[in-house]
Formats: structure tokens, sequence, C-alpha cells
């Protein structure tokens, strides 16, 4: 017979010999039984009205704490004490170990809720303390972003570990100075860029004045050519009316028609080449308007990287003890000089 067979049948022959047992008799083995795991269920009882309303105020309540967690040990070592009385007793035979199983697990239940009471009231307990723990930290860590976000903002590099031992006192007065000192360097930088803009509107003016000059002229030759076709055209008139033969009328007449068109082309072509240097004049106002403007744009971008390449020279590596080590930490400091030089020469470049 295999062992599951085996134990299906042992535990249907102990159903029918318990239910053949006389009352009187399992009551008196349940008895011994209690006797052998030392409590009852009147002192379950006992202990349920005695733990039941322990309860923790806050996380200050410590003495609350104490009187929870031993109260949870007792109940645990209640429990494992029965626990292990059972073991000890289902190990003779199989329907002592059905009788020992039911009550330990009568037993078990009714201590479940104090301990699960009392479980809960340290969880809390502990959860309250580990949120405070975590508030302080995150309001630390909050103060410390702030003060490297004051610095960043005036254009400040910031070490970590020296701006986190700062007192309010001190940091407040470093914050001053460098808030002084940049916006001096603002200042300084806002005179140089009017300056700039001002000489660029001066030579766009003085080009557009000799523009203005240049456009002058034309229209002076263009009303002299006119005053000159206007008495040539009465020289013609004065030839037609003359008693001259057909032939030199007519000849004469073909004549003046093309070097009046000779002088028409000629003013048309002078007036096309000034249209064309007033286009290109004033292609070049817009075009230096256009890198003024470009240099204004950028100036945001120069400035991020004149901060950025700051922001590397305070960055300080940490001492190497080998030698290395050493040798490493010297040629990261080299890398870390060339990519300072070439941002401040690419925010340079930006704003030519």
């Amino acid at each position: 017979m295999r062992d599951a067979e085996k134990l299906q049948y042992m535990e249907a022959v102990e159903v029918l010999e318990n239910s053949a047992q006389p009352l009187e008799l399992r009551s008196s083995r349940e008895a011994q039984l209690m006797d052998l795991f030392r409590i009852s269920d009147a002192r379950i009882q006992d202990l349920k009205s005695e733990y039941m309303p322990l309860t923790i105020s806050g996380v200050t309540d410590k003495a609350g704490f104490d009187l929870v967690h031993s109260a949870r040990m007792d109940i645990k070592d209640l429990r494992v004490s029965i626990d292990k009385t059972r073991k000890s007793q289902v190990a003779d035979a199989l329907e002592w170990q059905r009788t020992v199983n039911g009550i330990a697990k009568r037993l078990t239940a009714g201590l479940e809720p104090i301990e699960a009471h009392l479980d809960k009231q340290e969880d809390v307990y502990t959860a309250e303390i580990d949120r405070i723990k975590a508030e302080k930290q995150a309001a630390a860590q909050a103060k410390i972003q702030g003060r490297i976000d004051a610095l960043s903002a005036v254009g400040m590099a910031s070490n970590l570990a020296e701006i986190a031992q700062m007192s309010d006192e001190t940091f407040n007065g470093y914050l001053r100075l460098a808030t002084d000192a940049h916006n001096q360097a603002q200042a300084t930088k806002t005179a140089q860029e009017a300056e700039a803009k001002a000489k660029v509107e001066a030579e766009a003016k003085a080009r557009a004045d000799e523009l203005a000059t240049l456009t002058a002229m034309r229209e002076a030759q263009a009303k002299e050519a006119a005053v000159l076709k206007a008495e040539r055209d009465a020289i013609e008139t004065e030839k037609a009316t003359a008693a001259q033969a057909v032939r030199d009328a007519e000849a004469k007449a073909a004549q003046a028609i093309r070097e009046e068109q000779i002088r028409k082309d000629a003013i048309e072509k002078a007036k096309a080449d000034a249209e064309v240097e007033l286009k290109a004049a004033i292609e070049h106002i817009e075009a230096m308007k256009r890198k003024a403007d470009e240099v204004e744009a950028a100036r945001p971008d120069a400035d991020k990287l004149e901060g950025f390449a700051a922001l590397l020279e305070g960055v300080v590596l940490p001492d190497m003890a080998t030698p290395a080590g050493q040798a490493l930490a010297k040629e990261i400091k080299g890398l870390m000089i060339k990519l300072i030089n070439y941002t401040r020469t690419a925010a340079g470049n930006l704003t030519k």
C-alpha cells in the first residue's frame, strides 16, 4: 500500500475510533494535552483582554512601543512553545497528532489576532520613524540644491561638499558677493554690447547717407539729360520747319532719332546701375543687421558655455593614493583644461 493511501486509511480509522470513544475519555485526553501546552483558552482570553488595548500613540511614544514589543514577544513565545509541544506529541501516533493539531490550531488562532495587532502597532511606529528620517533627509537635500541653483543663477560654480557644510550666514554672504560680481560683469557686458551695436548702427547710417548722396547725383544727371534732350528736340523742330530738302530733313530726323535712342539707353543704363548699387547697399546694411541680431541671439548660449567652463574649473579631483591613480588624475586634469579652453573658445566664436 502506498504511503498516501496508508495515511488516508489511518485517518479514517482514527475518525471511527474517536467517534466510538466516550465523551468523558476524549475530554480527559484534552485536559491532559492542555497541561502539556501549559496554557488554556481562558488564559488566552486574559491575554487578549490585557494586550489588545495596547497601542502606540505616536513616534515619540517610546514607552508604548516598549510595552507593545514586550507583549508581542510574550505572545510569540507562547505560540512557538505551543508549536513545539504539538510537534513533540504528534510523533507518537497519528491519532494523537490530529488531537494535538486541533488544539494547537485553536490556541494559535486565539493568539494570532493578538500578535497581528501588536505587529501592526510596531509597524506603524517603525514606518513613522522612517518617514520622519526620510523627510529630514529630503529637506536637507532640497536646501543644498537650492544653494546650488542660487549660485548657478549668478554664473558661479559650486563645490557640493563646501556648500553643504556652510552655515546659512556664511552661505548668504558668499551668495551676496557672487551676485554683486555677476551683476557687475553683466553691466560691463551690456555696456560693451551697446557700444558695439551703436558702432554698427553708425556704420549703417554712414552707408545710407552715402547711398542717398549717390542717388541725388543720379537724379541730377537724369534732369540734365532731360534738359539736353529738350534742347535737341527744339533743334530738330527748327530743322523740320526749315526749308530744306525732304531727303536732308529725313536723314537729319533719322540721325536725331538714333542719337535720342542712344541717350535714352544711356539714361536707362545709368538708372539700372544706380538701382543695382542701391540694392547692394541695402543688402549690405541688412546683412550687417542680421549679423548683429545673430550675435545678440547667440549671447545667452555663449554665457552658458562660459558658466559651464567656470563650473569645470571648480571641479576638484579626488586625492589618489597610488602613483597610477595620481598619473590618471593628472591626465584627467589635463583633459579637463583642454575642455575648458575649447568651451571658452567656442563661446567666443558664437559672438564674433
